[in-house]
């Protein structure tokens, strides 16, 4: 089977997600013609890079049975996208089930392109519960409704490339965060509090977290579709943990407001609240020869600059 080493042509849905667009200026540097699909009428159409390389196709995700591409033949599909248009996302199982059949249309579609490798991308929500690091061998241990599609959706796929001797990458990824993040995650929150001045309730932050930026976590996929074992679900982050409380006090001491830390143990911790949580970074590195290029300082600083860049125009 061959892997990802020669790639010339990928498909990427979930264009303009944050990890989208990630990965999609990490191909774009390395000179991969992309094919990227994205929602009609998005209102983060014009953050897809734009190049003679990037080709947007605008498609809602359920139809992506209906995608035409040139002649030529695709050598990877990324599938990001991964919809939460319904109520209560995280416990809604009929909601999820969507997802389910819209990653088996995303196999289909790479089938169809000649492609050789399918990516998709997993959660860290996929193990439950886990004090410690997650490894690849982690096990499936679902407490919500999303991870169990998430398990669902692998196992289906798994399934398909069997049958169609597709390598498929399902990296589970931890905390990730850089520009167009959502903006209601906890980094993004202490960001826009930071500036606004706006109150923030936070727990004690004794947590120790593992926050991977987001150029890393899509260059670690890129790695992993190219280099890494097919089935192998290699957890992605930084491989180093720190408390809440530093990168709170990292982004008040960036943005030059200490307003946020006095949200700090303003409310308890919630019910099996986990304490530590890292990704266990030694077989995506030996396997794909994976490093992370930035720390929390320099990503976080990153992420500032975007935002202010945004909110100040």
């Amino acid at each position: 089977m061959k892997g990802a080493s020669d790639m010339k042509r990928a498909i990427v849905t979930g264009c303009t997600s944050f990890l989208g667009i990630a990965l999609i200026q990490h191909m774009e540097r390395l000179g991969i013609e992309v094919y990227a699909i994205a929602r009609p009428g998005s209102s983060r159409l014009g953050a897809v890079p734009a190049s003679q390389s990037v080709h947007l196709i605008q498609c809602e995700l359920g139809e992506l049975d209906s995608v035409r591409l040139p002649d030529e033949k695709m050598d990877a599909l990324f599938h990001i996208g991964w919809t939460s248009d319904f109520d209560n996302p995280r416990f809604n199982r009929e909601g999820q089930r969507i997802n389910v059949g819209i990653a088996e249309k995303a196999m289909r579609l790479a089938e169809r392109s000649g492609c050789e490798v399918f990516s998709g991308v997993g959660s860290q929500a996929e193990c439950g519960l886990v004090n410690g690091c997650i490894t690849p061998d982690t096990p499936e241990a679902p407490m919500t409704e999303y991870a169990k599609a998430k398990i669902e959706t692998f196992h289906s796929l798994e399934r398909m490339a069997e049958k169609s001797g597709m390598k498929l990458c399902w990296p589970r990824l931890l905390s990730a965060y850089g520009p167009y993040d959502r903006p209601h995650t906890l980094i993004m929150s202490c960001i826009r509090a930071a500036f606004t001045g706006g109150k923030l309730d936070l727990t004690p932050c004794g947590q120790i977290w593992d926050y991977v930026y987001v150029d890393d976590a899509a260059k670690a996929i890129y790695m992993i579709a190219e280099n890494g074992k097919s089935m192998k679900r290699y957890p992605i982050g930084s491989g180093v943990g720190r408390s809440l409380r530093y990168y709170v006090e990292e982004i008040a001491k960036r943005a030059g407001s200490k307003s946020i830390l006095k949200g700090i143990g303003a409310k308890p911790y919630g019910e099996n609240q986990v304490m530590n949580l890292l990704a266990d970074m030694t077989e995506v590195e030996k396997d794909t020869g994976f490093v992370c290029e930035y720390d929390f300082r320099a990503g976080i600083e990153k992420t500032i600059a975007h935002w202010s860049s945004i909110h100040s125009a």
